[in-house]
């Protein structure tokens, strides 16, 4: 009989082939293949060999749409990642439009480029144009769980959380050998969907696979304030300022893109129980 685990990288080899399919450049692939597999595990010290790796295949193929989309994915990353400069923040979200529009310009039939235009609107909370670019982004893209997981993504923070559960859950079957951002994702969802054991069961798992993933621990410190587990809130929430010091709720909250605004004041009440600076 067939080997799971074969079945399993079988599944993420296809994955792989909807990304493959924007170059006929096998150096050029090669390059891109390096990158996003570093992209997926994300750790902020891989950034620059993750933007070096993507500046090579892009040299081999200039017109390599998914290599561009990816430089967009990185930039929010930076966007997104609390340990950087609120300018550089800025400028990466910038960025992750210029890119994923120039990778538009080479292939407009490239769906994860409109995920990553959603995800810039979403930041942005501009939330009509982030749906409109998730949507665009499923119908050129069906079968590609990154653009599905960014589906999720922005259905939850837009007030449609049970649409959103299937989504991640889709991504996830599709793409058995996940990044953890659909692990932070389910948590995300099944906590504005008061699931609060599946939301802190993901956030665990997240933190059992990458002890220094910051959006893991914030997740985890929130579930569990909101959860009235003071002791356990206080103990995640020393593995938040061991990672970033200088972490304040007011500005996390300040990025957080619901559109229901009760959501972010929740979050921000749970990380205020567990003791963390204002």
């Amino acid at each position: 009989s067939t080997s799971p685990f074969r079945i399993i990288w079988s599944v993420a080899g296809q994955q792989a082939n909807l990304w493959s399919s924007s170059t006929k450049n096998v150096k050029a692939w090669e390059k891109y293949r390096l990158a996003r597999n570093l992209l997926d595990q994300y750790r902020a010290e891989d950034i620059p060999e993750i933007k070096k790796l993507l500046s090579d295949a892009l040299a081999f193929d200039p017109g390599y749409a998914a290599a561009w989309a990816t430089l967009g994915s990185v930039n929010f990353h930076i966007a997104e990642d609390a340990r950087y400069q609120k300018e550089d923040r800025a400028r990466s979200l910038d960025l992750t439009r210029d890119y994923a529009e120039k990778a538009l310009a080479f292939d407009p039939s490239f769906g994860p480029a409109y995920a990553d235009l959603a995800l810039y609107h979403l930041s942005l909370k501009n939330y009509d144009e982030a749906l409109n670019n998730a949507f665009k982004a499923e119908e050129q893209s069906p079968n590609n769980a990154f653009v599905i997981g960014v589906s999720a993504v922005v259905l939850n923070k837009c007030g449609e959380s049970q649409s959103a559960y299937g989504r991640i859950q889709k991504a996830m079957r599709i793409c058995p050998v996940y990044p953890l951002w659909y692990l932070t994702t389910l948590g995300q969802i099944t906590r504005v969907l008061r699931d609060v054991d599946k939301a802190s069961d993901a956030y665990s798992e997240v933190i059992s696979r990458d002890p220094d993933h910051l959006e893991g621990h914030i997740g985890l410190t929130n579930i569990l304030g909101e959860s009235d587990r003071i002791d356990e809130a206080r103990q995640a929430a020393s593995h938040v300022l061991r990672l970033n010091p200088s972490f304040s709720i007011s500005e996390y909250v300040s990025n957080l893109s619901y559109r229901d605004e009760s959501e972010i004041e929740r979050f921000a009440d749970g990380l205020r129980k567990a003791g963390l600076p204002g």
